[in-house]
């Protein structure tokens, strides 16, 4: 006999079909939500701190930071790499740039030591790279008064800057792509 004849062999085939849907629909949402996931990880960038501190009267101290946990996992490890040059604005100084690799200690944070043998207006250019993930890039600008004076921002700093680990100024920038 065919299905035209038994009303629910028919709607049987109809639920049957419907649940096959319904499973292999579920499988491909089950499947790409991983894989955003992943996607939108590897594209999105970077979200770091930086903050200045005077360590020494000719050196000073750059902490970089990333307060977000999943950016944390993504540089708390050796593939992680913090590139540093330095110079002042007005005059060329023999600096060379640091290379920082991240440890499992580090829990996101780079202490980057510079050293600042002359008072004046100074830049330093930040780049931290992690594997699969856009790199993260900024550039301060700060002013190293007579020695014993800490340094002062050129740019005015971050409202809230207090809560820094540093405890002078803090610098927050996404990454420029």
């Amino acid at each position: 006999m065919t299905a035209q004849h038994h009303p629910t062999l028919f709607r049987f085939e109809r639920i049957r079909l419907g649940v096959w849907f319904l499973l292999i629909g579920s499988l491909l949402v089950a499947l790409a939500l991983p894989l955003l996931t992943l996607w939108h990880a590897a594209s999105s960038p970077l979200d770091a701190r930086v903050c200045l501190a005077p360590q020494t009267p000719e050196t000073v101290r750059l902490v970089v930071s990333v307060p977000d946990a999943t950016d944390r996992d993504a540089v708390t490890g050796p593939w992680a790499h913090l590139h540093v040059v330095w110079d002042m604005e007005t005059m060329s100084m023999p600096t060379r740039p640091i290379d920082l690799s991240g440890t499992a200690a580090q829990a996101g944070t780079f202490a980057v030591p510079l050293q600042v043998p002359m008072p004046g207006p100074w830049w330093a250019d930040l780049t931290l790279q992690t594997p699969g993930r856009p790199d993260w890039h900024t550039r301060i600008h700060f002013l190293v008064a007579s020695s014993g004076v800490p340094p002062q921002p050129t740019p005015s700093p971050v409202a809230g800057a207090s809560g820094t680990p540093c405890g002078l100024t803090r610098y927050e920038r996404k990454s420029s792509l």
